[in-house]
């Protein structure tokens, strides 16, 4: 019988017994190494991150969990044995919960510059009081931008209480009279039809078919031509090609119209300017200035004017303001 002796050397062996922590052990076969600490930092880290998402994924299927709790019920039995249903004490208390701590009690909006409180309110609904997890942002998001001058509407649930909206308000760029009535040009060439009002000594008029989607390219001529920008009272769009802009006033006795062609209007304007600054032609008693043709310019004196007496019309592809109006005036009440 032999003797028990040492292990054998090529026999594996490891052992953790009076071993510090954090002390790397290595296993004679392999080359891994086994840090205590590191896979601790590691399976700590792990837990911590699941928790995080466990806490959002919990977050952002709380409304539908509470309407599924909500919709659970609790069978009791009364005295006689029969079976009697009711709403579950969990689903009670925690809509409860939800209502006395989560309730809607203020409203923040940012951006608001044109659309008036009690239309953002009435387009809200009944909210206050509401728990904030009751409420779609979706749906108030797309009744806000039902409003007029709201183009984009963004709104967010700021527990425990507040509801902030944030608005993208439509920028006005111009009055379109149409079928009697004025509308707001925005720079997109989108018409709104609000007050206007207050809106009217500020902004041009522009008039006829294909204003609005223009109004932004004229705008910018006149920018480019300031000197004539501060005359120009009115703008016609004519077959939807071309302008005639109103100088001074819309009074056919006082204003001068002037007649743009349809290609390259801007190589009109500054041969018009450059026609003024020789001879001030603008300063001089004419009544049109129809620029239509390249090669050519076409004055008419006022002395040569025909007014249409007792119609009550404007003369043919002009807009049909008030006569007595001045350039950012605008009386109230007047018919336009």
């Amino acid at each position: 019988m032999s003797a028990i002796g040492a292990a054998p050397a090529d026999i594996p062996f490891w052992s953790t017994h009076n071993q510090p922590k954090g002390v790397e052990y290595r296993s004679s076969d392999s080359s891994k190494v086994l840090d205590s600490t590191k896979l601790t930092r590691v399976a700590s880290t792990v837990f911590l991150f699941a928790c995080i998402s466990g806490i959002f994924t919990f977050t952002a299927r709380l409304p539908s969990l509470e309407t599924f709790l909500g919709t659970e019920t609790a069978h009791s039995y009364p005295s006689d044995g029969g079976p009697e249903q009711g709403a579950s004490p969990f689903s009670s208390t925690f809509s409860a919960l939800i209502s006395q701590d989560m309730a809607l009690s203020s409203i923040s909006v940012a951006g608001r510059k044109m659309t008036p409180s009690e239309d953002i309110m009435a387009a809200l609904g009944p909210v206050e009081g509401v728990p904030l997890l009751e409420l779609d942002p979706v749906a108030l998001k797309d009744r806000l931008e039902a409003l007029p001058w709201v183009s984009l509407a963004r709104v967010e649930r700021r527990f425990p209480d507040r509801l902030h909206l944030s608005l993208s308000e439509r920028t006005p760029m111009a009055l379109w009279f149409h079928k009697g009535q004025f509308h707001v040009v925005d720079t997109e060439g989108k018409t709104v039809s609000v007050d206007v009002t207050d809106l009217a000594p500020s902004l041009p008029y522009v008039v006829g078919e294909g204003a609005p989607e223009a109004t932004a390219g004229l705008l910018d001529l006149l920018e480019a031509a300031p000197a004539l920008r501060e005359r120009v009272v009115a703008a016609t769009r004519v077959g939807e090609r071309r302008w005639t802009l109103h100088l001074d006033t819309l009074d056919d006795g006082r204003g001068i119209q002037v007649l743009l062609p349809e290609t390259d209007p801007a190589g009109a304007v500054a041969r018009l300017l450059e026609l003024d600054a020789r001879s001030s032609l603008l300063a001089r008693d004419v009544s049109s200035i129809d620029m239509r043709l390249s090669d050519r310019i076409v004055v008419r004196p006022r002395s040569a004017l025909k007014k249409d007496e007792g119609t009550g019309v404007a003369p043919a592809g002009r807009a049909p303001f008030a006569p007595d109006r001045q350039p950012g005036a605008r009386k109230s009440g007047q018919d336009a």
